[in-house]
């Protein structure tokens, strides 16, 4: 679920690029070519003309495996000599990026913490040393946040010095394997954790007070989806709040402001969620009334969510933000609305929410909500979500939408063109005031 300040289309692909092969324009055949360092050709099977690992043998599989595994003990253990003994010291600016890293994990509390890697390589940039990148699942546990393990692909370069391979760099995983959730949140930048038994807040280093103001909102939110819907989040949820977070365009979206999404385990199950804020709008944010209440109304009906159209999900998490800031007539305004319309008595549809006018979409979903709030009484909106959710459990094949005119005539006693007209002469009548 997403707040947005204008919609947007996004794309993510992936780039390879294959290097090698020579040129042979003699009467003798030439021998296989060797891998070249930059000083030593090194006659070794497995290898491109350029040092990038083709095949890996058993024994770079042992030497990488062993390397994996004692970066993950090392975290987990608090050996800062361990974890950075399989760094290659030799690209400085990398070996000072990890060392940023090995302080970020200090910050975050670990359940658990591996490292996997299944033994495809695929060619990286030409170096002056055999190299290869290697896809490596992390797979972590947040304690206190995390039910289950949760697995990120990241894209990890290996050099080999002196027999031994290195790390030599962790690629962005959004962007060089189209991941479909966010990188592990303690790469990158330097990072300040704070957090309690409910909400763990992760801002820039420095930004102490901005996280326990998160924190604080959170809390707040909370409290607000409980008086005015009867539900509240219960799962413990960690706001990534970084101005420098990676795959945020690429995974929502640039005009997001923010977005919670589930953290499935690997077999599919629900681990956790996740809270993470547009990294150019942090500040913006944090001073405003609305984002963190619209998306913690999402985390207090996640239970409900799977089986919600999108005009009741998005309207009841608008009607619950913009309640003690100006209601209807405010967000409507925020949202460009300022003249009343002539608006067909339809709801909008959820396959095209977030694609065409999205903020209409937005702003006739709290009119429907808020009509349904003050028409029905103070949980008829939680009780139109349960409908939802009893019709559509244990249903593979449930249309929301389609299921719309019997849920709201089971619940509310009308039907859909009856809500609309109803509460799209609301909307009108506060419009531009």
């Amino acid at each position: 679920m997403r707040r947005w300040v204008v919609s947007g289309l996004w794309t993510a692909g992936i780039v390879v690029l294959l290097v090698g092969g020579f040129l042979a324009n003699s009467l003798v055949k030439p021998p296989p070519p060797a891998a070249y360092t930059g000083r030593v050709a090194l006659d070794e099977p497995g290898y491109s003309s350029n040092g990038t690992l083709e095949k890996p043998s058993r024994a770079d599989l042992t030497t990488v495996q062993t390397a994996l595994r004692t970066r993950a003990h090392a975290i987990l253990d608090g050996d800062r000599a361990a974890f950075l003994g399989v760094v290659d010291g030799d690209r400085s600016a990398f070996a000072k990026e990890q060392r940023t890293v090995w302080q970020n994990t200090r910050q975050l509390h670990f359940q658990m913490l591996s490292y996997t890697y299944d033994g495809l390589v695929e060619p990286d940039a030409p170096l002056h040393t055999p190299s290869f990148l290697a896809q490596v699942t992390t797979t972590y546990e947040l304690k206190g946040f995390d039910t289950a393990p949760i697995q990120v692909d990241d894209g990890f370069t290996f050099v080999k010095q002196d027999g031994t391979w290195k790390l030599a760099s962790v690629t962005d995983a959004a962007s060089q394997f189209n991941a479909k959730t966010l990188p592990v949140p303690w790469e990158g930048a330097p990072i300040r954790a704070y957090g309690d038994a409910d909400y763990l807040a992760i801002v820039d280093r420095g930004q102490g007070a901005l996280a326990r103001h998160l924190v604080a909102l959170c809390h707040e939110a909370n409290t607000a989806a409980g008086l005015l819907l009867g539900s509240q989040n219960t799962r413990p949820t960690v706001v990534l709040a970084t101005t420098h977070s990676r795959g945020f365009a690429k995974f929502s979206g640039p005009d997001a402001l923010a977005v919670t999404y589930r953290l499935p385990t690997a077999d599919g199950l629900l681990s956790g969620w996740r809270l993470v804020l547009n990294p150019e709008y942090v500040e913006r944010v944090a001073r405003d009334p609305v984002v963190l209440t619209h998306e913690l109304t999402h985390l207090a009906t996640q239970s409900y969510l799977p089986y919600l159209p999108a005009w009741l999900a998005e309207g009841t998490a608008e009607y619950v933000g913009w309640h003690t800031a100006g209601g209807l007539a405010a967000q409507a305004r925020w949202r460009g609305y300022t003249s009343a319309r002539s608006l067909p008595d339809l709801l909008p549809i959820s396959a095209n929410f977030y694609l065409q006018h999205v903020e209409l979409n937005y702003v006739q979903g709290m009119a429907l909500v808020t009509w349904i709030e003050q028409h029905r009484g103070s949980h008829a909106v939680l009780a139109l979500m349960k409908a939802y959710t009893a019709e559509g459990t244990g249903n593979p094949s449930f249309d929301p939408d389609v299921a719309t005119e019997h849920v709201l005539r089971s619940t509310l006693g009308m039907s859909s063109a009856e809500l609309a007209r109803e509460a799209y002469a609301g909307l009108n009548a506060v419009a531009g005031t």
